[in-house]
This record gives structure tokens, sequence and C-alpha cells, in this order.
């Protein structure tokens, strides 16, 4: 008999080292739902001030009302205990949320002796880096079915349009003034096939990484005069008047490269959407916190129900005021640009008379940034 107790206690020795040092909290209660074995994972996990041993009896149903403010649902914390209690079924993988965002997932496991209820065992592991993963997981595979549905779509299309240009110029004969036009809609068809896919690689790029670009001061009008080089072609081929208000010396913290990006996709978005012998003005705002580059039409206006939703979700790009395709992906790719600038992007934009893009940048600014306003372009 001596031999069997020992034996007992030896066993009883070892689960209880066994719970001790697991890397999940463990609580062990009886049919009275007072405290049989607690761990100190556990005592750490829920903040508990006590020593494991001292917890010994302690009585778990009033342990939960005290504790059920700690968690996102208090009501549905304590009732989905008793529900579990209740049932007096194996539950695995049950999950909880704290007020704090961390998350758990919950094992319950009845105990049973000769169909006897002896009472049960808690087990809680925090899953808050898994659920965070898993969030990563799902926006990257969404960006790859996004890149995929403009690579089918809206990249395709002008690859196909520019091949099947190519084969007529081939096998047709052309009068040179027809080939002039045709290598014109050519060179439009690629510009616009490498603006798309440059703006897929640096949102990849931007959504991946989620990191702020190093940042250092620059002229703000390079950019300008930079983008308006590169878009004259558009810009007088719809007789638009052009204006830049922005002064000679203006300083702009930030990374040149994504700021670029930004203003060329709303630039190129305001010529898209302007009539022909429209206008599109670009101008500043400063103030104490920081500066405001406007880029502002007098295109077709944006209408209630897609301004609502213009920075957050890639879209389907409308065509322009002279069937010009778009990828839908700019504003959303400006937006999280922006957001990785410390800056953000706002609209004003009104169905019929125009649109108002703002680039709003903090004042970052290092020694010797700032403006003039008697220097103008």
């Amino acid at each position: 008999m001596d031999e069997i107790v020992l034996q007992k206690e030896a066993l009883n020795a070892r689960f209880a080292s066994l719970i001790t040092n697991l890397q999940e909290g463990v609580l062990v209660e009886n049919e009275k739902r007072q405290i049989l074995l607690i761990n100190q994972k556990f005592c750490d996990m829920f903040h508990i001030p006590a020593s494991p041993d001292s917890m010994i009896g302690v009585d778990c149903s009033q342990s939960a009302e005290e504790s059920k403010l700690y968690f996102k649902d208090p009501v549905e914390f304590v009732s989905r205990i008793n529900l579990i209690l209740k049932e007096k079924k194996i539950v695995l993988a049950d999950e909880l949320e704290t007020i704090h965002g961390v998350h758990f997932e919950r094992d319950y496991v009845p105990v049973f002796l000769d169909e006897k209820y002896l009472g049960h065992l808690w087990k809680y592991r925090d899953v808050t880096e898994k659920k965070r993963l898993y969030q990563e997981l799902e926006k990257a595979n969404k960006m790859k079915d996004r890149i995929f549905s403009i690579l089918a779509h809206d990249l395709k299309s002008p690859l196909a349009t520019t091949k099947g240009m190519l084969e007529l110029m081939r096998e047709d004969e052309f009068s040179e003034s027809e080939k002039v036009e045709i290598i014109k809609g050519l060179e439009e068809h690629i510009d616009n096939s490498l603006v798309l896919l440059n703006n897929l690689l640096v949102w990849a790029s931007s959504t991946l990484k989620n990191s702020n670009p190093p940042k250092k001061d620059f002229l703000f009008l390079e950019i300008i005069q930079e983008i308006e080089t590169l878009l004259f072609h558009y810009i007088s081929g719809k007789s638009i008047d052009f204006k830049v208000d922005i002064p000679k010396d203006l300083k702009i913290f930030s990374n040149k490269d994504s700021l670029m990006i930004v203003v060329r996709n709303l630039i190129s978005n305001a010529i898209k959407y302007t009539p022909r012998e429209g206008t599109i003005e670009i101008f500043h705002k400063i103030n104490d916190k920081e500066i405001e580059i406007h880029i502002k039409d007098s295109g077709s206006g944006i209408e209630d129900d897609s301004l609502k939703k213009l920075f957050h979700e890639a879209q389907s790009s409308k065509l322009g005021t002279e069937n010009e395709k778009g990828s839908g992906l700019g504003l959303v790719l400006c937006q999280s640009l922006m957001k990785n600038l410390d800056g953000r992007l706002d609209v004003i934009s009104q169905r019929g008379i125009g649109s108002d893009f703002i680039i709003k940048i903090p004042h970052f600014s290092s020694p010797g940034s700032g403006l003039s306003n008697d220097s103008k372009y």
C-alpha cells in the first residue's frame, strides 16, 4: 500500500512539474471551481500579482467576475465560460481578446473518473503574434490577387493593342503621316504600361515593407518641372491651361522619389479627367503644422459614393474625357506612399465642377527648410 501511495505521489509531482514548466497558461479546477493547480505562466498572462501556490483553493467563479473587464467583451467572457462548464465537452482553440488587443486561444478539458465529473483543465496561449502574421498574410494575398488582376487586364490590354498596331503596320501600306500617328499611339500605350508597371512595383514594395523611406530637403518645384516635361505631350494634346504657382525656393523635407510618384499620379489623373482646353492649377498653402500642395482641375469631378472609398480600395478606373485608361491603382498607391511619408492625401470634389487633391506634408524641416513668398515659377 505504501508503495502505491509513493507511486501516486511521484506521479502527481511529475504532473505538477509538467504543468509548472509548460509555456502555456494552465489552470486546473475541481468540480466546485476551486483552484487545484495553476502555473506561473497563467499568472503572468493575466497579471495576477500572487504566487501560484497562494492561489490554491481560490474560487474561480468570483475571479472570473472580477477579471471580466480585462476582456473586450466582458459579458461574453463570463457567459462563454458558464456555457462551456454547463456542456462539459472538450473545447479547443476558443478565441479571446483583451481590451489591450492581446489575443488568446483557450482549451477546455473536462475530467471524469468512472463517469463522475471531478473538475476540468483550462489551457491558455498567447496567439497575438500569430494573428498579426495571419493578417499580414491575408493582406499579402489580397495584394497578390489585385496585382494579377491588373496584370491580366490593365497591362495585357495595352500590350495586345501595341502588338496589333505593329502587325497592322507590317502588313498594310500607310502614308508617312499615318505612320506618325500610329507611332504616337504606340508611344502612348507603352508609356501607360510603363507607368502602370512602375506603380505596381512601388505599391507592392511599399505595402510589403510598410516602412518610412529616408527623407531629405529638396526643392519641390523640381518635381513639378520634371513631371511637366514628362507629361507635356498629354497636356498640350488636350490644350490644357497648366498653371503652376509654387515658390522657386519652397523646400520640402520628405522622400523625393516617393513624392514624385504621388504628384505624377495626381497630375496624370487631372489630365485624364480634365476636358480639352480645361485648367489644372498647382499651388501651395502653409500653416504651423503642415505644407499643403494642391492639384486642382476643372474636370468631371467624383461621385459621392466613389469619393468615400477613393483611397481605401483599388477599383476599376473610369475612362478619361478622351477615353484615356488607368489602372484604378494610382490613388491607393498614393495614399499608401503618403502614409509612409508621415503625411496624407485629401480631396475636395464636386461632380461636374472638378477636383482638388491635397497633399499634406508635416513640418519635419531640417535647418534651411522654408519658403519665400516673393519668388514664383
